[in-house]
């Protein structure tokens, strides 16, 4: 199914959209601020949409298109992820320092992780083993093991990292951070910069890099595409 979420004007309405005609088959009240939706593979195959405030901060939707339950998160989240079994929704919070992971089975917060500072971006390797938060203060990387659900190290970029925006896990198996003037590669493995100084650019990133398929390219939107280029595309084969 495609997703539209509220525009921004106070609507909690969702649209869900048959992709091959764009009608809408549903519509569902969450969050006014709603950003992602996650699916479970297999059954019953709950669908989540993923807000950024406090009230109604994750809705669960059942196969049926309906509301099932509400999960309301005192402090919001800044960015989400499910892991590949579908057991688990993993939620950044706002403004504190903490990693909350949610049951899938119970629709509850099940376990909260600190992190040395407030979390921007999150992403997860490809069998769900490994969690990497990105946080603005201090520019650092922390990265958890979902088998013990412990901290296993931290990352500090650069100096130059500043203005941080995304954090994703590419096809070939690294990291990418984006920042002001520069995207940082990082092999998870070691938690160490592969390019000391990074893949350099003139723009600020509208958000995190999307790696293809195949792993060989990052595009990236310019948020001040007034300043240079409006689409980065990056040679990550080199």
């Amino acid at each position: 199914n495609l997703l539209v979420f509220p525009p921004g004007d106070g609507s909690r309405t969702v649209s869900i959209l048959q992709p091959e005609t764009l009608n809408t088959v549903a519509t569902v009240q969450a969050a006014t601020d709603s950003y992602a939706a996650f699916i479970q593979p297999g059954a019953p195959g709950k669908m989540y949409i993923v807000g950024r405030s406090s009230s109604n901060t994750v809705t669960v939707v059942s196969a049926a298109n309906l509301v099932a339950n509400t999960i309301n998160l005192p402090n919001g989240t800044t960015d989400a992820a499910m892991t590949a079994d579908g057991r688990r929704l993993l939620v950044v919070a706002q403004a504190v320092p903490q990693l909350q992971i949610i049951d899938t089975a119970s629709d509850a917060v099940t376990l909260t992780l600190p992190l040395p500072a407030p979390g921007l971006s999150l992403a997860l390797n490809f069998d769900s083993t490994r969690a990497f938060v990105l946080s603005q203060q201090g520019a650092v990387v922390t990265a958890f093991d979902l088998t013990t659900f412990q901290q296993i190290g931290t990352l500090s970029l650069p100096s130059e990292a500043t203005l941080l925006s995304g954090l994703s896990f590419g096809p070939n198996g690294l990291l990418y951070a984006s920042t002001v003037n520069r995207i940082w590669e990082i092999d998870p493995r070691t938690l160490q910069l592969t390019k000391p100084l990074g893949l350099p650019f003139t723009g600020n990133p509208g958000g995190r890099p999307l790696i293809t398929a195949d792993g060989t390219r990052a595009v990236m939107t310019n948020a001040t595409a007034t300043q240079g280029s409006s689409v980065f595309v990056f040679d990550l084969s080199g």
